[in-house]
C-alpha cells in the first residue's frame, strides 16, 4: 500500500511489518525521541524524501536515481533540505555522525554525506532551468 492509498500512514508504517522491529527506524546517535510506531509519532531518526510524498514514481520516471535522495538521517519521518519552501519547521537532514549523515538513494546505494553536499543547489541541470524547490539537485526528478 502506498502513501497515496492510505494517507493516514507514513512510509515507515508501510514497511514496518517487513522489518518486524521498530528499532530499525531509530538511530542510536539520535537525540530525538524514539518512534512509537504510529502516524502521530513523527519522531523518527530517518526521513523519506519529500519529493515522493503524495507523488509516487516508478524508478524509470527519475532521471538520475543514483543522485536522488530516497531516505536519510533526519529529524522526522519526512526529509527535506533546510530551505525547502512547502513544509513547516523540522523534517531536516541530520548530519549527526561526525558532521555527516547517512543517505540512501533511489537506486539502492547509500553513503555518508555532509549536509552541504546533500543540500547543494543549482540554477540549471542538464539544460533544464531549476527554480524553487527543484533547485536542490538531490531532491528533484530531473
Amino acid at each position: 500500500m502506498t502513501y497515496t492509498q492510505n494517507p493516514n500512514t507514513n512510509w515507515a508504517q508501510n514497511i514496518a511489518p517487513y522489518a518486524k522491529n521498530n528499532q530499525v527506524f531509530d538511530c542510536p546517535s539520535s537525540t530525538i525521541a524514539k518512534w512509537d510506531g504510529t502516524w502521530a509519532g513523527e519522531n523518527m531518526s530517518f526521513g523519506y524524501s519529500v519529493l515522493f510524498e503524495g507523488n509516487p514514481m516508478a524508478i524509470g520516471q527519475i532521471a538520475k536515481p543514483t543522485e536522488t535522495v530516497l531516505v536519510g538521517d533526519g529529524t522526522n519521518f519526512r526529509l527535506r533540505p533546510e530551505n525547502w519552501s512547502t513544509l513547516g519547521p523540522g523534517r531536516l537532514f541530520s548530519a549527526r555522525h561526525n558532521e555527516m549523515g547517512n543517505v540512501a538513494f533511489c537506486d539502492g546505494h547509500s553513503k555518508a554525506m555532509k549536509k552541504e553536499a546533500v543540500e547543494v543547489t543549482a540554477a540549471t541541470e542538464d539544460g533544464v532551468a531549476l527554480t524553487g524547490n527543484n533547485m536542490y539537485l538531490m531532491f528533484n526528478q530531473y
